[in-house]
């Protein structure tokens, strides 16, 4: 779903004879995209739950049609705005999910942290990738073992200083999950495309 094809133009005019058919539109765009990208890289969830509380407001009255209109038209720049993030970081959509999930809510990197954890994402997704193709691989112990410990190892890899043995346990483990709970296969690259 692509948010910068909606015409905000056509929106506001649609908006100025039935407000709440406009906003309603906006709202499952938002909705639909919202959900997408959480999907897609699970620390994107806060989008999902702010469109909630928005829409939770708008219900109870406590927001009118024109402010929940103009809400959802920040949330929708804001959430453009993260689809470009991972340009800017120089990762693919999985490598920046990888790295988001090493890196918030913690720990505070150094600049030079930075670039060996954005390092370490590439790698590991580099290294899954030949897993990651065999079909039906969660239902495959060995193939789901190899993918678990690849994890492990590689992740071995992040400095210790901001890693401290919990913290560490706790990245693998949501790392782990993302990468089970993703739909990858062999028409999908988990890096960078060959």
């Amino acid at each position: 779903m692509d948010l910068s094809a909606i015409d905000f133009d056509k929106l506001a005019k649609l908006f100025a004879s039935r407000p709440r058919t406009a906003a309603e539109k906006l709202r499952s765009e938002a909705e639909g995209k919202a959900r997408d990208m959480a999907e897609r890289n699970p620390t994107r969830i806060h989008l999902v739950e702010k469109l909630e509380k928005l829409i939770e407001e708008y219900n109870l009255g406590t927001l009118g049609v024109e402010a929940f209109f103009e809400a959802l038209k920040e949330l929708i720049a804001e959430m453009e705005e993260e689809e470009r993030r991972a340009a800017r970081e120089g990762l693919t959509e999985n490598e920046l999910a990888v790295f988001d999930l090493l890196t918030k809510p913690k720990p505070k990197l150094s600049k030079a942290q930075e670039i060996a954890v954005k390092s370490i994402a590439r790698d590991l997704l580099a290294k899954l990738q030949e897993y990651l193709s065999v079909e039906d691989w969660r239902a495959k112990q060995q193939t789901r073992a190899a993918v678990q410990s690849t994890i492990r190892f590689t992740l071995n890899e992040l400095p210790e200083e901001p890693y401290p043995q919990p913290l560490w346990s706790e990245k693998v483990d949501a790392v782990w999950a993302f990468i089970f709970t993703r739909r990858f296969g062999s028409t999908q690259t988990v890096g960078r495309p060959i």
